[in-house]
C-alpha cells in the first residue's frame, strides 16, 4: 500500500472537520513530493514532535512502518498514563461527592424524626 493511498484510506475514517482536512491537505502535499515529515511539520497541530522525528527516522532509515508503530506505543503509554493520573484524581473527588449526598440524604431522613420527638416531648 502506498502512502499517498494510506492517508486516503485515514482520510475516508475519520468524521468531518479538521483532523479530516489536515490529513487530506498531508495528502496532498505528499502527492506533491513533499516527504510525510515536511508535510507533517506543516501541519504540526496532527503530530507531536516526538512523532514528527520518528517519521523522520522512518524515512530516512526506510522502515517508516516500523517507526510509526514505535511512536504510536510511546503515545499510547503517554495517553494510558494520563488516564491514570485522572483517575487518581477523580476517585477522591467523586468519593467526596457521594459522603455529600449520603451525608445530606441522612440529614435530611432524620429531620422530621426529630421533629417529631419533640412534638412528642411538648405533650
Amino acid at each position: 500500500i502506498t502512502l499517498s493511498h494510506g492517508l486516503n484510506l485515514i482520510e475516508g475514517t475519520l468524521p468531518q472537520g479538521r483532523l479530516r482536512a489536515e490529513t487530506h491537505e498531508i495528502g496532498e502535499k505528499v502527492l506533491l513530493g513533499y516527504s510525510l515529515e515536511e508535510a507533517a511539520t506543516l501541519h504540526n497541530g496532527i503530530f507531536s514532535r516526538v512523532s514528527r522525528e520518528f517519521i523522520a527516522m522512518g524515512e530516512n532509515g526506510g522502515n517508516l512502518d516500523k517507526m510509526l508503530s514505535e511512536a504510536a506505543d510511546i503515545l499510547d503509554g503517554d495517553f494510558t498514563a494520563g488516564l491514570k493520573d485522572l483517575k487518581v484524581l477523580l476517585e477522591p473527588a467523586l468519593l467526596l461527592v457521594l459522603a455529600l449526598l449520603v451525608g445530606s440524604g441522612f440529614c435530611l431522613l432524620l429531620s422530621p424524626v426529630y421533629d417529631l420527638l419533640q412534638k412528642f416531648t411538648e405533650i
